[in-house]
């Protein structure tokens, strides 16, 4: 996977932080974004790399394609046992507590 640290490459300090993932040539790649709700895209999927948990957020309207890539490049950094799924509008509230959000999002 291209464009990312594998989770010892991230210090606890640089925690959480969230990948934006693309395609290219064929392959993920991963573009840090800033942790933040407003950085989430319904057309995209993001991972966001928490100390206690690893997450996939699917956008809405994220082609099948993406959510594949997401899901590969994360289990590049971490085990599949303790990669969280999970679709917009249904995020869970450890979720949002990483990304500082307090409330849900609309």
């Amino acid at each position: 996977v291209s464009g990312l640290l594998d989770a010892d490459g991230l210090s606890n300090a640089a925690l959480p932080a969230m990948f934006a993932v693309s395609i290219v040539a064929g392959r993920p790649y991963c573009t840090q974004v800033q942790k933040s709700c407003s950085s989430l895209r319904s057309s995209e999927c993001f991972i966001l790399v928490a100390r206690v948990a690893l997450y996939v957020w699917y956008g809405q309207f994220a082609a099948a394609e993406s959510r594949v890539a997401a899901l590969q490049a994360a289990q590049q950094i971490h085990r599949p046992s303790g990669i969280v799924e999970c679709e917009s509008g249904d995020e869970p509230s450890d979720f949002m507590a990483a990304l500082d959000h307090p409330l849900r999002l609309p």
